[in-house]
């Protein structure tokens, strides 16, 4: 076929308008599009540039387009604002898109303004939240995520290292996330709910701790750490510690609850129907696994189905409570997608292009 360079750009500007259309059609506040490809014609070329802008204003929604790429310094979020990517890892989990390319941010965040939404991206720099009543969700991070504030919620996200902090963190939700790295917090977090997460931690130190009257539950939480440390009693016995055991230090005397997880730590009777001693091979598909996502899925049969709640499943890919399991390629719920487009070589002889769609709305 010879290339049609007038042809090509029509199906440029078809894909970008039914993009629009769908992006934008159910948003009351105003919508714009992020892409820091020129040829897309978005509004704005890098997320920096919009939050800067006078024409955003709080209660906006930027749609991250797919290839798009944004590095430099520290983005501050300073406005109420909703960003929306198009998720991650589209082409390992055999996702038919139009464009499976991921919205790359080479840069850290800094979310300072609270209600503030995030979903869909993949972040290669740190997360900082420091407001209230913000949500990071379904976004890959490889850099760790830091919390500080309150009522503030990471929900369904890739953390591919760094793990999640915290600074006096309060009435906080960590759910369904799959974290390679610690959770821990400087003073603590408070009042705030752990289920779902399936933690694969390596330090010393326990893979989750710093809690107080926190609620902890459903959780895979495993110390992959191999080594030990020893020491010789009065009587002369060697007592060996092995780090695999630091999975979980949530006293019940600072008000925890700890029940229905699967630990590698050893029987501890404050932690109600919990599994202990468990090892990554034992409860997650690990070594046998496809994908990067599917390594933390829990084997199945295995112990951590019916092991959680009410007979619920532990782990990023279980549910309890009115939550939603992990959802590999991350891409935000309700969002939209074509997965399939039928567009005609030749325009017509009043110079139109028939065109026909498949779209499919993420859950």
């Amino acid at each position: 076929m010879v290339y049609n360079r007038r042809n090509s750009t029509m199906k440029k500007t078809i894909f970008m308008g039914m993009a629009a259309l769908l992006l934008c059609g159910t948003v009351n506040a105003t919508s714009w599009r992020v892409c820091s490809k020129p040829e897309a014609g978005a509004n704005f070329t890098s997320v920096a540039d919009a939050v800067a802008s006078n024409s955003v204003f709080a209660g906006d929604t930027l749609y991250v387009e797919p290839g798009h790429v944004e590095t430099g310094n520290q983005l501050n979020i300073n406005k109420s604002l909703t960003i929306i990517g198009p998720g991650y890892f589209l082409v390992d989990n055999n996702i038919n898109v139009v464009n499976p390319d991921d919205a790359v941010i080479i840069r850290s965040i800094t979310i300072s303004q609270s209600n503030t939404r995030v979903y869909g991206l993949h972040i290669q720099g740190e997360v900082s939240i420091n407001a209230a009543n913000s949500i990071v969700e379904r976004c890959m991070m490889t850099d760790g995520i830091y919390v500080s504030g309150q009522g503030n919620i990471v929900r369904q996200c890739f953390i591919n290292t760094g793990g999640i902090t915290g600074y006096m963190a309060e009435q906080a939700i960590i759910e369904n996330n799959i974290i390679y790295g610690d959770i821990s917090c400087t003073y603590n977090w408070q009042n705030s709910t752990f289920r779902n997460n399936a933690v694969v931690g390596g330090s010393t130190s326990y893979t989750l701790r710093s809690f107080q009257e926190c609620n902890i539950y459903n959780n895979i939480v495993i110390n992959i750490n191999t080594s030990y440390t020893t020491a010789t009693n009065p009587d002369q016995t060697v007592d060996t510690t092995w780090r695999k055991h630091f999975a979980i230090d949530a006293p019940a005397s600072d008000g925890n609850t700890v029940r229905n997880n699967i630990i590698s730590g050893k029987p501890n009777a404050e932690f109600l129907n919990c599994v202990f001693n468990a090892s990554v091979e034992d409860v997650l598909i690990w070594n046998d696994a496809n994908t990067l996502e599917e390594k933390y899925k829990h084997k199945t049969p295995g112990p951590a189905v019916g092991a959680g709640v009410n007979g619920t499943t532990c782990g990023a890919y279980g549910a309890v409570n009115g939550s939603q399991a992990y959802q590999p390629a991350g891409i935000p719920q309700y969002r939209p997608y074509i997965y399939d487009a039928n567009i005609d070589e030749t325009p017509s002889s009043n110079n139109t292009i028939n065109a026909s769609f498949k779209i499919k709305v993420q859950q």
